[in-house]
Order: C-alpha cells, then sequence, then structure tokens
C-alpha cells in the first residue's frame, strides 16, 4: 500500500485495533495509538509514518467540531516526531456521510502543523461501511472479513496511486532500509554460522577488528566505534546503490502551473541546494565551516595581532579582498555588510580519520549573503556570475535556509585558494570555532579538487618584449 509505516489514532480501541489488525494481517507494519491526552506525554514519538488513519470525532459524542480538530492537532504534533515529513490523511469517521468534515479537519491540520508534520492530501473512509449496523449508525466496528480488508486497502491504494512521486520515494524509503537490515545479515551470519553458540562475544570481537583495521590500535572504543560506523554505512550506502532505486513514474518533467512562480522554484532550488550540500556540524571534520577567527599563534605575548600579519589576517583587510569582485555592483555596500568571513577545513580526510595531521588547514572565504532581488531572474543571475572574474576564487552553490526565505536573502561560498592558514590540531582553537555547517563529500571534493589544482598549477614566466 505504502512504503513506510502507518499511524492509527481512535478513542475507541475496537474500532482502532480492526485497521491495526487488517494492515498487521496484509504484512504492513503500523502503530495504534488509543486516544487519550494524559497518555500523550508518555507516548514515543514517531518519524517515517506516511499515511494517518485519523477518527475524525476524538472528543465529542455528536457531531464533529473544532474542539475534535483541534484534538487530532494536538495528538498529532505530539506523536510524530519534528523530521517525520508529508504523510496522507485517511479520515476514519461515521460522520463521514453528514457533512464536510473530511476537508474541515484536512484544513484545520493544514493550518495549525508545522511542515514536517502536515498532511500533503486525505482521503475519505467512510467508518460506517466497516461498522455492525452499517451505513447510516453509529456503531462499533465489526471484525473485519476478507471484503472489508480489500475495500480499505484498494481505498488508500487508489488515492496513493494519484501521487506517483511521493509512492515512488516513499518505496525507495522502505528499500534503504532494506540495505541496513542486509547489511546487517552480512556481518552478523558469519560469527552466527561459525559460532552460534558464542554468538555475540564473536561479532564483538569482528566489530573490534574492523575498528583496528580502519583506525589502528592506539584508539580509543569510542574512535574505534566511529571507524565502524564508517565502513558499515559504506556498505549499506552500496547495497542501497543497486536496491533503493527511485521508481520512474516518480520523476515528471513539468512544473505545476498553480503554485510553482519563477521566484518559487528558485527558492526550492536554493533550499534543495542546501539538503543535498551542507547539514548540522557535530564535531570535527573536513569539511566544517566555522566563523572565521584568528588563532592564537598570531598574536604576540602581550595579546596583540603581529603587527606583520595585519595586513593579511585583519578581517577588515580580508573581507574587502574577498569581496572585491563585487565593489562594482550596485548591492556592494548592503553585500559587504551582510556577508560573513568564514573558516573552510581542508585538512586530509585520512589524516584527519588516523589522527596523523598535527596541523588542520583552513582555507579563508566568505557566506556571501545577496538580497534575493539581485537574483531574481536569469539576466540578473547572468549579470551577477560575470562579476566571478579571478581564477584563484572558488564559488559554490546558492543556497538558502527558511531564515533566508523569510528575509529574502540568498547565500553562498566565496573562497580565496591562496588564503590557506595552518592551525594546531589541538583543542586551544579548534573548540572555541563558532560553527556554520558541514560540507557535504560531493561538494567538498569539487572544493579540495580546485584548490589542488590551484596550488599545483605549473605556470611559466613570460619575458616581457
Amino acid at each position: 500500500m505504502i512504503g513506510s509505516t502507518a499511524l492509527i489514532i481512535d478513542d475507541k480501541f475496537t474500532d482502532g485495533l480492526a485497521v491495526a489488525k487488517t494492515l498487521w494481517s496484509k504484512g504492513y507494519s503500523c502503530f495504534f495509538y488509543d486516544y487519550s491526552t494524559a497518555a500523550l506525554a508518555n507516548t514515543q514519538k514517531q518519524s517515517g509514518i506516511r499515511i494517518i488513519f485519523q477518527d475524525i470525532c476524538l472528543v465529542g459524542s455528536s457531531t464533529p467540531s473544532k474542539t475534535d480538530y483541534d484534538a487530532a492537532t494536538t495528538t498529532i504534533e505530539g506523536l510524530l516526531e519534528s523530521d517525520n515529513g508529508p504523510w496522507l490523511l485517511a479520515t476514519w469517521s461515521t460522520w463521514e456521510g453528514d457533512g464536510n468534515h473530511a476537508q474541515q479537519l484536512f484544513d484545520h491540520l493544514r493550518e495549525n502543523l508545522s511542515t514536517p508534520k502536515m498532511p500533503f492530501d486525505f482521503v475519505l473512509l467512510d467508518k460506517a461501511a466497516f461498522t455492525e449496523g452499517g451505513p447510516g449508525n453509529h456503531s462499533q466496528v465489526k471484525e473485519f472479513g476478507p471484503t472489508e480488508c480489500d475495500a480499505l486497502i484498494a481505498t488508500c491504494t487508489a488515492k496513493l496511486a494519484e501521487f506517483p512521486s511521493f509512492k515512488g520515494i516513499t518505496n525507495w524509503e522502505k528499500a534503504l532500509a532494506q540495505s541496513a537490515h542486509k547489511t546487517v545479515h552480512d556481518i552478523a551470519a558469519i560469527p552466527m554460522e561459525l559460532t552460534p553458540q558464542n554468538f555475540d562475544h564473536s561479532l564483538g570481537d569482528m566489530l573490534y577488528r574492523i575498528g583496528v583495521a580502519e583506525t589502528g590500535k592506539k584508539f580509543s572504543y569510542e574512535e574505534q566505534a566511529i571507524g565502524v560506523s564508517r565502513v558499515l554505512n559504506n556498505l549499506a550506502s552500496n547495497k542501497s546503490y543497486f536496491s533503493a532505486v527511485l521508481q520512474k513514474e516518480a520523476l515528471r518533467d513539468s512544473t505545476p502551473k498553480t503554485d510553482i512562480s519563477s521566484e518559487m522554484k528558485r527558492n526550492w532550488a536554493r533550499r534543495t541546494n542546501h539538503v543535498l550540500h551542507l547539514e548540522k556540524l557535530d564535531q570535527i571534520s573536513p569539511g566544517a565551516v566555522y566563523i572565521f577567527k584568528k588563532p592564537k599563534h598570531y598574536y604576540s605575548e602581550n595579546g596583540n595581532l603581529i603587527a606583520e600579519l595585519e595586513k593579511f589576517y585583519s578581517e577588515k583587510v580580508l573581507k574587502e579582498n574577498l569581496l572585491i569582485d563585487f565593489k562594482t555592483h550596485s548591492a556592494y555596500e548592503k553585500i559587504y555588510e551582510k556577508s560573513k568571513l568564514i573558516l573552510i577545513d581542508v585538512t586530509p580526510p585520512c589524516d584527519h580519520a588516523q589522527k596523523k595531521s598535527q596541523w588542520r588547514k583552513f582555507i579563508v572565504g566568505s557566506e556571501v549573503i545577496v538580497h534575493a532581488e539581485e537574483l531574481s531572474s536569469k539576466v540578473k543571475e547572468n549579470k551577477f556570475s560575470k562579476l566571478f572574474k579571478l581564477a584563484s576564487k572558488w564559488k559554490g552553490p546558492c543556497f538558502c535556509t527558511g531564515v533566508d526565505i523569510t528575509n529574502k536573502t540568498v547565500r553562498f561560498f566565496y573562497v580565496d585558494m591562496r588564503l590557506v592558514m595552518s592551525v594546531p590540531d589541538d583543542d586551544q582553537f579548534l573548540t572555541r570555532l563558532e560553527p556554520l555547517y558541514l560540507i557535504k563529500e560531493q561538494l567538498l571534493r569539487d572544493l579540495i579538487s580546485s584548490l589542488s589544482a590551484h596550488l599545483s598549477r605549473p605556470g611559466i614566466v613570460d619575458l616581457a618584449r
């Protein structure tokens, strides 16, 4: 029916259980929440929910009202993790034939739930058709037989068929989880087969040996565990490359004309760039982006910046040199004011992983922040791009976050490959840096490749004629 997990919310245990039993009997994983405001605080939150069977009338015993819609909103908000993502609402009520309650509930949820917990559409399920009294009654739901099971599944499946892109990506989601299951099988099957009586000890020994091979004996268990995680992640990634394949039906080559303007299309393209290339920074790592800070060994004993380095490492000079290409642009002053000096960690990943980097390498750049109006058309974008002239500069893709959408701004990294500095690999400097992002592997490779090409360019001296 759907790639991932279903959630059933009902205030009558037998009613909700009837749906749960149907899904279980067909091999679908699901959770059933027996509605109670008191129990909500002690219920574990879920993620990966892609369809919710929601009883419309949770609180009252008469026609559903805003009180019921509020109860549904509070319940869903409390049951879903903040990173759950889109889901299909399956309205489940004996009142369905008595009014437009499903539409009202859907609209209420869309207005009051945060975006990661919001339904994208709804499907009508007339609960009365599954009750002991039949249509037109508000009696108890009966035990589902084959006919009722097939009818419930068919209604949901028909609705999902209208959304091939969503169906495709949720099937991919399920296949991705399967690749992790297969990785566990491949690793754990060996000790289970060879030493079944001492299975867990043998498995632990195997993981330890993988950790030693990846990081070396001199590292702690915590550090070796990170190395083993890297190996397991690579194995799962290799398996998912072949097994988690998006269905071709999920792809669309036309943009909906009703809700996607040119400006909105640029916004979601830039938000997607943020998802593709950047993530939250939670540990020191190559690709880490920090707010610029001058390291301590550039200061004299009395705490002042060494005079000879002032012209190179004064923040004013650095910022002016980095943004000099934009000097002729009409918005230069605003760009200069908003943009931030940054440090990007370009330490070789192998040296970082094996703790061989006595000095970490950083490239100095700027997170350039531009008002979206300056890039609001292809003509303006091309005009802006012509400002990037120096071969020693590297520009990342334009991206934006939710905050940028509100402020109508766009960001990109602009670094000068001539400005590389080395910092002792110790906590005296690194732990005092203010983190911004972690650049993901593909974009980081592009930056390091450009830096390597710049540093290793042969060049010639051409005598003046």
